[in-house]
């Protein structure tokens, strides 16, 4: 049996595929500006935090932080600076969690000098010396900037100093 359609049925039926299709695309374009809008919003403000946190000014950063970690707990590098911030508050068991969370996030993280000095710092502070001198030590074997270097060192030697007592 073979289907017949006249001219108009087909023209029709050919004329509603169209209009649905241009509807999809305009309610798919507004959705795509929508995500737009929030990504370079969250964006510019993770570019904020960084601003402030680089001018010493964490208790401005840490709402900002937060906020972007609650969004968005699968992002290592927000989690991490969030991180940063609990450590500088002197929060050290948030800022573990945390170094755990970005860590776990991206496991190359175990090869970034500054993520293993932060996180050797958070765990000096919360007294265990023995994992800090490990993440510590690690840390040296990829090229930390002075900055890092000195802190390192210094910390190292804290925990040396300890240990002879």
């Amino acid at each position: 049996m073979k289907l017949q359609f006249s001219d108009k049925t087909r023209n029709l039926t050919f004329l509603c595929l169209t209009g649905i299709i241009i509807v999809c695309l305009f309610v798919v374009n507004n959705i795509g500006n929508k995500q737009n809008k929030v990504f370079a919003e969250e964006s510019n403000q993770f570019k904020y935090a960084l601003h402030l946190l680089s001018q010493n000014k964490v208790t401005e950063a840490e709402p900002l932080l937060k906020d972007l970690a609650d969004k968005h707990p699968d992002n290592y590098e927000v989690i991490w600076n969030y991180g940063i911030v609990q450590l500088q508050l002197k929060n050290f068991e948030q800022a573990r969690a945390l170094f755990q969370q970005a860590q776990d996030e991206n496991v190359t993280l175990v090869k970034n000098s500054a993520f293993l000095a932060h996180y050797g710092e958070v765990l000096y502070n919360l007294g265990d010396l023995e994992k800090a001198r490990v993440y510590l030590e690690e840390s040296l074997k990829f090229n930390p900037n002075e900055q890092v270097l000195n802190s390192v060192n210094n910390l190292l030697e804290t925990i040396k100093n300890k240990d002879q007592q």
